[in-house]
Order: C-alpha cells, then structure tokens, then sequence
C-alpha cells in the first residue's frame, strides 16, 4: 500500500509545482481615478419673517347669517338717513322693554354692522341686577336695528341668530 501511495503524492507534487510555473499574463492594473466632486451647497435657510399665506373661510362665505362690524364711526348711518341712535334704542325697548325677571335692561350703541348689503345699528343689549346696580352690567346679547327702524335682529358681532331675526 505505501507504494501505491509514493506515486500518487509524486505525481501530485509535480502537476503543483508545474501550475505554480506557469503563471496567467499579468493583467493590466488600472490606477483608480478620482472625479472631481461638486463643491457643498450650503443649505437653504428659512425667511426669518415669513409671510402669511391667506386662508379662505369657505363656511363664512356662503354662511347667510354671517355680518360685518364696521366700527364705532357712525358717519355711514347718517350719509344714509339712519333713524338715529336714540331711535334705534326705543326700537330696541318696544321689543325687549326694560325690565325683566328683577333686573333692568340698559342699550348703548356700539357702532355699526352691514349684513346683507344693508346697515343697521349695532346696539350692546345689558343688564344691571336690581340687588347689585354697582356691579358691570352684563350683556345679554346684541341688537340690530336697519337705517329705517322697521327691523331688529339679534346676534352677536360675528354672525345673526336665525331664530329670532326679522
């Protein structure tokens, strides 16, 4: 058996050391290039003072109770033949009175609103506690009486109360 074996190793050895003298041709070395790299942008930087985008209310739009408080100048109403402020008040008093469960009613206008394409007289609807009459007043709601006196809405000074215009 060993000398079956002695031929194998030295055939073997031989086949080694004659692929380790052939060598394969050498392949070409290719040096690595480097491309040339875009220089760093710097980041954007936000505004400091943005500006604000417009929002669109779609539900004030087509809301039919919505109104406009124009402020406190009342010059419209009188380029526009207005009752008056008192007129507006005793308007206000034929409807609510001024008196009611123990407390008396107080009216000041505070200005004008436009609903509808019309003016009306903006009118702060309070009251004063008969067992307290030094404490502020507290208000009720607000008013509005039209340039002609015929009609009262209430509200507030964003929008009518649909159940009680007219």
């Amino acid at each position: 058996m060993r000398k079956s074996f002695l031929p194998v190793l030295l055939i073997a050895v031989l086949l080694l050391g004659a692929c380790s003298s052939v060598q394969a041709p050498a392949a070409p070395t290719v040096a690595p290039t480097l491309a040339p790299t875009p220089a760093p942008t710097p980041e954007p930087t936000p505004d400091p003072t943005p500006s604000p985008s417009p929002t669109l209310d779609l539900l004030a739009l087509y809301n039919p109770y919505r109104l406009d408080y124009l402020g406190e100048d009342l010059g419209p109403a009188e380029e526009a033949g207005g009752v008056g402020v008192e007129a507006a008040i005793e308007r206000a008093k034929l409807r609510h009175g001024d008196y009611l469960l123990g407390m008396d009613y107080a009216y000041a206008c505070v200005g004008l609103i436009q609903y509808q394409e019309a003016l009306y007289y903006a009118l702060a609807w309070t009251q004063v506690p008969q067992d307290a009459p030094e404490t502020e007043p507290e208000l009720v709601r607000y008013l509005f009486v039209s340039m002609d006196g015929e009609d009262l809405l209430e509200g507030d000074l964003e929008r009518i109360y649909p159940m009680t215009g007219g």
